[in-house]
């Protein structure tokens, strides 16, 4: 066994010298530079080394493995041998990616002896599943083409885009999803980075068994047209499931980011998937269209070549042509997912250029902005009716309960709130919708109605807003010379009012930044009044 393994060494060091020099004059090279440039190092400059710089050093290596074999025209001699193929390729490979770890780990004992401390056990292990699933993609594709230099050239191609696109392009095949989380904390696509290696290493385990299948498929003869459709079909079949799988991802993150923070939803889809003329990701490909005409026309991706109407022809064109795509999407395609998502951006851009006198950003345009109102009510109202699951139909009946101007109607404003209250007791948007309904109630002499609908909202509200409903409900009660019940919830505003601060401060509701810093005054205030209300400090 070691007089087979010193053998394939000695042949694998034959191809050439440069196989060597190259791998360690470019760790050399990177130390140097990232010493020149020590106050910009840091743990993703070190993870980008282990991810992106040692998986090309495996490609290189690997590409050659058989190298010797294929410049010299033996390898179907040498794989005629009573001896299996796979245990060549295993001990070379052993041996190339025994040289590569070595490198590697001398490389970034350089950076943590030289420039500062970073985790370097965590940046080596990521590394690994990169530079296994490089190297056999080198491998794999050097015994489909018998070219190691073609082979290194489409492994070199894969890491260069990576390394100037990264998540943005395929957050599943990218090969440095380590770095990555380092420098993007916030981006929900870097959340789940040990699923991208995970993947990455049952990618390289099918590359080397169809390598294994490859490499024994005899390369002479005539090149005929079905061995050329292989060739090339091949590659680009790989390239096309690289785009649509990294799309896919990325509308399945956008699905549970919608959940969370759904007036985010389309800033999110159009940057990943339109984005401005310098950040297009997959241009000049149209990716949006992969999944339906809907999509592309909700995130702003026009086929190209198709031509449409602009519905708005009194706004600039941009805007108008943007505003003509939400509503192509909502009426054009009423069964598609994103139907609901159009609607609800249709709804507030008409709604924006409904006030747009108070506007800075707006007042310079001359629309007429009571049917922008009347366009923003009809879209809001269609929206909660035709797709009542979705997570915008509250936050369209909360804009319609919520709007002072007509339109809407008053009886669409009614129709609003009664629709959130009955149907989204538990949504943070109807607290606002069922105390203007309270105050209505009052007005109109209907009392009876009022102490169960907010006992409704109080009972079913979410941390941040049950303070608010309990405190509400509590004053109504000592209006109405309840003040037995009146205490009860004093004491139960008072109670969720701590409770509620205590989760805000320890990061256990989602909220944005802004919402925290709104949010905990609301509660302290709850808290303050509730303790006065009780008579205590």
């Amino acid at each position: 066994m070691k007089l087979l393994l010193r053998y394939n060494v000695r042949i694998l060091l034959g191809n050439t010298v440069w196989l060597l020099v190259v791998p360690i004059a470019s760790s050399q090279i990177i130390v140097i530079w990232n010493m020149s440039l020590a106050n910009t190092f840091n743990d993703a400059t070190a993870a980008k080394t282990a991810e992106l710089l040692a998986p090309l050093w495996a490609a290189l290596l690997c590409a050659h493995t058989l190298g010797q074999e294929y410049r010299s025209r033996l390898d179907e001699i040498t794989f005629s041998k009573p001896l299996s193929v796979n245990r060549i390729v295993l001990l070379r490979l052993a041996a190339i990616f025994a040289l590569v770890l070595l490198l590697t780990v001398a490389t970034l004992g350089a950076f943590a002896l030289w420039l500062r401390p970073f985790p370097f056990l965590s940046v080596l292990l990521a590394g690994i599943p990169s530079m296994l699933f490089l190297g056999t993609l080198a491998l794999f594709l050097t015994a489909l083409w018998r070219n190691p230099l073609l082979g290194f050239g489409a492994a070199a191609l894969y890491m260069g885009l990576d390394w100037m696109k990264g998540m943005s392009l395929n957050p599943l095949l990218t090969l440095h999803s380590f770095a990555e989380s380092a420098m993007m904390v916030t981006n929900p696509l870097a959340e789940h980075w040990y699923v991208n290696k995970i993947i990455l290493l049952v990618l390289a385990a099918i590359l080397y068994v169809l390598h294994g299948r490859v490499v024994a498929r005899p390369a002479g003869g005539a090149r005929n047209w079905r061995t050329v459709a292989k060739n090339v079909g091949v590659p680009l079949g790989v390239f096309l499931i690289c785009l649509f799988s990294g799309a896919a991802y990325k509308i399945y993150v956008g699905i549970r980011q919608e959940a969370v923070f759904p007036d985010r939803a389309w800033n999110w889809y159009h940057r990943e998937f339109e984005g401005d003329s310098q950040s297009k990701v997959y241009a000049p490909v149209p990716a949006a269209w992969l999944f339906g005409p809907a999509f592309a026309h909700y995130v702003g991706q026009p086929f190209p070549g198709v031509k449409e109407r602009n519905l708005f022809p009194d706004l600039p064109p941009e805007m108008g042509w943007q505003l003509t795509r939400w509503q192509i999407a909502a009426t054009r395609y009423p069964h598609s997912r994103w139907a609901a998502n159009a609607l609800y951006e249709l709804g507030k851009a008409c709604e924006a250029l409904g006030v747009h006198p108070t506007n800075p950003n707006l007042n310079a345009l001359k629309v007429d902005v009571t049917a922008y109102r009347q366009k923003a009510a009809e879209a809001f109202e269609r929206l909660a009716r035709a797709y009542p699951n979705s997570v915008f139909a509250p936050l369209a009946l909360a804009r319609l309960s919520a709007a002072q101007d007509v339109p809407p109607t008053p009886r669409q404003r009614r129709w609003a709130q009664e629709r959130l209250v009955q149907r989204y007791p538990d949504h943070p948007a109807t607290w606002k919708a069922a105390q203007q309904l309270a105050e209505d109630y009052e007005r109109e002499n209907r009392l009876d109605e009022i102490i169960p609908l907010l006992r409704r909202i109080a009972d079913h509200a979410p941390v941040t807003t049950k303070p608010s409903a309990l405190l509400f409900l509590a004053r109504k009660l000592a209006a109405m010379n309840q003040p037995d019940e009146a205490r009860q919830f004093y004491r139960r505003a008072l109670t969720a009012a701590n409770k509620g601060i205590a989760a805000v401060q320890r990061d256990e509701v989602t909220l944005t930044p802004a919402e925290k810093r709104r949010v905990l005054p609301e509660m302290d205030e709850v808290r303050r009044q509730a303790q006065a209300a009780l008579g205590e400090r």
